[in-house]
């Protein structure tokens, strides 16, 4: 007898349809969304991380595909490139990269932990204009976009969440170091928001420069959806084979 869970109206054609429908819907909504910057470079020092604003609103061209709001994103990697003129008195500790949700500028006060990444770097042992790839562990590293989100990716020494971060004088080394190729000619308050990330700089305090935009790479997945299980439902259901009378 037929298989009383598929309603009579959905006829194996339908079925097939359907299933290539939602796989297909599936594919386009689990697609790896990734913010590439690139472009004339010049030198940024000083940093100490950077941020996103992690919305779909944000008006940045730089993302493929576009985030979509109320959605949440594990976060996968992120990749920026060494400046092309480190010296000898660069720092010599390896950095983690924290994520956070906020960052007090005037406090230096880091919250809303997310997780850390996998992997350290030593930044003196990179090459001069070498990519640098901090990965995450996405399980514990997700993210919703929405408007007014922003995501901070600062340095650390260790892994685990930081009460703020860190300053020339306590942990980057010394003036203008850990530098980073940067945009050239970036220079406008909206920059960070249009291109999609801005440069934390850490000298005497905290900057947020929203004008000074990194060369970077950011990788995110979308978390499983409830179309990827629907689907799975129906495939499984479709290959229940039909009794016959």
């Amino acid at each position: 007898m037929k298989n009383p869970l598929i309603p009579r109206i959905f006829t194996p054609a339908a079925q097939a349809a359907l299933a290539v429908a939602l796989l297909l819907s599936v594919e386009k909504s689990s697609a790896a969304p990734i913010l590439d910057i690139n472009g004339t470079t010049a030198v940024f020092g000083a940093t100490t991380g950077f941020y996103v604003p992690f919305e779909a609103a944000a008006g940045t061209a730089n993302w493929s595909p576009d985030l979509t709001n109320a959605t949440s994103y594990n976060i996968t990697s992120l990749s920026v490139v060494k400046e092309n003129n480190a010296v000898s008195t660069d720092p010599t500790q390896t950095f983690f990269l924290g994520v956070y949700t906020g960052l007090n500028a005037v406090t230096n006060t880091l919250s809303g932990y997310l997780g850390t990444s996998t992997n350290s770097i030593d930044y003196k042992a990179a090459a001069n204009l070498s990519t640098l790839t901090w990965t995450f562990d996405g399980t514990t590293s997700s993210a919703a976009a929405g408007v007014g989100n922003t995501l901070y990716f600062v340095f650390q020494l260790t892994s685990g969440s930081q009460s703020a971060a860190l300053l020339e004088s306590t942990g980057l080394g010394g003036n203008n170091t850990t530098g980073f190729q940067r945009v050239a000619g970036a220079g406008t308050a909206s920059d960070a928001f249009n291109f999609g990330a801005g440069i934390i700089q850490g000298d005497a305090a905290i900057t947020l420069r929203d004008n000074r935009v990194p060369i970077f790479e950011l990788v995110v997945v979308p978390e499983p959806s409830t179309w990827a299980l629907l689907a799975g439902s129906l495939a499984v259901l479709m290959v229940i084979p039909r009794r016959r009378r």
